[in-house]
Parts: structure tokens; sequence; C-alpha cells
């Protein structure tokens, strides 16, 4: 595992404190790289709700609540410079069972925030409308869930040849385990870059658009604004 910085140090100080009301640190972790790679940003007055568990979060004064708040906006913008450095999975790929534990609970915190963004992420994905794109995303999310597995059962299983079992120490299991970290990493890589490629799937509709209504279009053709009505109904009137 990579070395804690020292805000990383004092926000976990804090997460120990404030105990079950809260996500855990590799959870939250986990569910800051899915808020940072949404297809559209999301203000942390809107995520910083979804982390806690408890519906009163408890501080001592307000100039602590104020000093978590900061704590969690400096990891995010850490996390959102590391991925535009390409930086992507915070873990070297697990060699035991406590890190593998640490690795599931960073995909449920992961899947947790992927799933308040679903509907955002089913529209990127259908403007984009790219298969390759989409199994990488549905890869992503299937790999995720594998390795949360850990946690219920003290093992790993993956589909499609892939597996882990409680020995990470057994060559065969460790090999497997290494091929599907690697993968996990290839197309969370992929997942990463979908706010990209929906931005430009985006500029090029509306380029497309504003192309088209600039074109002469007669009086009874359907309206370029793209409402169904044709032109002397609607723009033309």
């Amino acid at each position: 595992m990579i070395t804690l910085s020292a805000n990383d140090k004092e926000l976990k100080v804090f997460l120990h404190k404030l105990g079950d009301a809260v996500l855990d640190y590799q959870r939250l972790q986990g569910f800051l790289f899915a808020i940072a790679c949404s297809p559209e940003s999301v203000k942390p007055s809107e995520w910083f709700e979804l982390i806690w568990l408890d519906d009163e979060p408890q501080f001592d004064n307000k100039a602590e609540a104020k000093r978590f708040m900061a704590l969690l906006v400096e990891d995010m913008h850490v996390l959102e410079q590391g991925l535009e450095q390409g930086q992507l999975l915070p873990f070297f790929c697990p060699s035991s069972l406590e890190q593998q534990r640490q690795l599931g609970l960073w995909c449920e915190g992961f899947l947790f925030a992927h799933q308040y963004l679903d509907e955002l992420w089913e529209l990127a994905l259908m403007d984009i409308d790219d298969e390759a794109i989409d199994d990488a995303v549905t890869a992503a999310l299937n790999l995720a869930s594998a390795f949360t597995d850990v946690l219920v059962s003290d093992q790993l299983q993956f589909e499609e040849g892939f597996g882990a079992g409680n020995s990470a120490t057994e060559p065969a299991a460790q090999q497997q385990l290494q091929e599907a970290y690697q993968w996990f990493d290839e197309v969370l890589a992929v997942y990463a870059d979908v706010r990209g490629q929906w931005r430009n799937s985006t500029t090029q509709h509306d380029a497309d658009q504003l192309f088209l209504a600039l074109e002469p279009v007669a009086r009874g053709q359907l309206c370029p604004c793209g409402s169904g009505e044709i032109f002397a109904k609607c723009c033309l009137h």
C-alpha cells in the first residue's frame, strides 16, 4: 500500500473518532474515486452528505466540522490530480488476505458512489454509444463486486477463469489475482476517461446541431431544432 500523506493521517484520525457514523477510510477512498470519475462534476455539497451513515454527524465544534470538510475536499483534489496523471488504484496488487479486505472495502465505496450516479452513467454511455467503453465499464463494476467477496467469504471469485482462494501465497491463485487486478486497473482507466469522452461527444453533437441550424430550411421541412414540428410552425413562427 502507498504511504499516507499528513492530510490522510489526520483524516483517518477524524474517521476513527466518528466511528460508525461515517464511511471508513478505505470505503471513503473508493467512494471519492467514483465521484471524481463522474461523467459530470459533483459538488462537494452534494457528495458530502452521502458519506454519512448516521443522520447526525457529531463534532465538538464548528471549527472541527470545517476542518473535516477541508480534509475531504483536499483529498478529492489530490485524487483528481492523480487521475490526470494516470494514477488509478491506490494499491499494489494485494498479496495477503488483509490487503484483499482493504481492496474489498475500497470497491464497496466505489460501487456505492457509482450506484448513486447510475442514471447519469446510463445517459453518458448512451450518448457515447461505444460498445468497447460499455464493456469496460461493466467489467470494472463486475470486478469490483468480485473483490468485495473477500469481505463476506474470505475469498475472491472471478468469472471467466479468474479465481483466488484463501491462500494468497499459492502460486496459481496469486497469478490469477494479479491478472484480475491488472485487468481491473485497465478497465478503470477507461472508466475514468468516460467524462472526457462524453464531453467530446456532446460537443460534437452541439456542433452538428448548430451547423444544421445554419443551413437553409424550407418552410415545410422539419425544424432543425429537433422539436418534430415543421419549420413554418416552429422556429420560423
